[in-house]
């Protein structure tokens, strides 16, 4: 299966694997929700799980890690996904205004609109 197929790093553990295999098939199956939350002690590997994820959304070729949306989508440019990520410690109300504005903005090409907010629980008022 081709989809997420770039993302080993993840699959250290059965469960990593197992759900590594239900995102894949959402994407697949088109089954996909409004919203993910992935939480975890390792923030660098959650961050590369939530951009391997965009990634497979937005693919022609479900997440094949070498065209442009992918490549773009790991580099962070990517117009469709926005990544928000807090000041110290502290995810400002203005991020989130921000990340509003981007969300009622079309959508680049025919591809989904993603937001990923790294460590939600600094949300503040």
């Amino acid at each position: 299966m081709k989809i997420l197929q770039n993302i080993d790093f993840l699959t250290e553990d059965n469960v990593n694997r197992s759900n590594i295999m239900l995102l894949s098939r959402m994407i697949k199956d088109d089954t996909i929700s409004h919203a993910y939350m992935f939480y975890g002690n390792n923030m660098e590997l959650l961050s590369r799980l939530a951009l391997s994820f965009a990634a497979s959304i937005n693919c022609v070729d479900n997440g094949c890690g070498d065209c442009i949306i992918c490549r773009n989508t790991k580099r962070g440019v990517y117009p469709n996904i926005l990544v928000v990520e807090p000041e110290g410690n502290i995810l400002r109300i203005e991020k989130i205004a921000g990340l509003q504005k981007f969300i009622s903005l079309s959508s680049y090409n025919p591809g989904k609109k993603i937001c990923i907010i790294k460590e939600s629980e600094l949300m503040n008022q």
